[in-house]
């Protein structure tokens, strides 16, 4: 009897020795780790006292957990519950909103698992505060929102530039068709009464001076020309035919 008395006991001080290792390892992590049993805070370590901004474990420990989630995440916490106590599984990280003991909200990534000691079957949770990477990355988003913006006004604006130079340049297309067209006219009228007056003077002075004015003329008309097939070929309308080239 004293031996199965002393085996008990040895026994009895390895398990309390491994607890206070589990719980000395426990109060350093810097994530908040606490134990739920029967719906209510069964331990809870430093750094979830700072998460809740609690300064005593007493002010946790006997409270129900829910009072410190977000209603939000209040049907998301019970089928987590049904998964840890009814099928004893892990449960993976999720994002949840807790509350603060002043009411203000802090943004976790929450992960569970079953836990069970001698007061018998309970939850493991670990908290990790993503308030400031949430924050970042919401900032982050934002700034991403904000380039996308810029870059549609800039798109938009490059695309208005475009058509207002298209419209600009067929209408100064057509302006130089147009113009060439008028020229054109009243000066195929002085080219051929040019070449009228040239066939019925007999004088030498006389129709050197008017084949001076035909020669101008031609000029004149041979740039009014190629001003019209520039305006043709900016506004896609000349004609081009491949032809052989001539025999040497």
């Amino acid at each position: 009897v004293a031996a199965l008395l002393w085996q008990a006991a040895r026994q009895q001080r390895a398990i309390e020795g491994s607890e206070r290792r589990y719980r000395s390892l426990l109060d350093t992590l810097p994530d908040a780790t606490f134990l739920v049993r029967n719906g209510l805070f069964a331990y809870v370590n430093p750094a979830t006292l700072r998460l809740f901004g609690a300064n005593d474990a007493a002010q946790l420990i006997g409270q129900p957990v829910l009072d410190r989630i977000h209603p939000d995440f209040h049907a998301t916490v019970r089928g987590r519950r049904h998964q840890l106590q009814e099928l004893h599984q892990r449960v993976p990280p999720a994002e949840e909103r807790y509350l603060r003991l002043d009411g203000s909200e802090v943004e976790v990534e929450v992960s569970a698992a079953p836990f069970r000691d001698d007061q018998g079957p309970a939850s493991q949770v670990v908290a990790r505060d993503i308030t400031e990477r949430r924050r970042a990355a919401r900032a982050l988003q934002q700034l991403a929102d904000d380039l996308e913006h810029r870059v549609q006004e800039r798109t938009a604006a490059l695309s208005a530039a475009r058509d207002e130079a298209e419209r600009a340049n067929q209408a100064k297309s057509e302006f130089l068709s147009r113009m060439s067209h008028e020229l054109r006219t009243p000066l195929n009228a002085v080219l051929g009464f040019g070449q009228l007056l040239e066939r019925d003077l007999q004088e030498p002075g006389p129709r050197a001076q008017v084949r001076h004015i035909l020669r101008a003329g031609q000029h004149l008309l041979d740039l009014i020309n190629d001003v019209l097939d520039l305006a043709r070929v900016e506004a896609g309308h000349l004609a081009v035919s491949v032809e052989p080239a001539p025999a040497q």
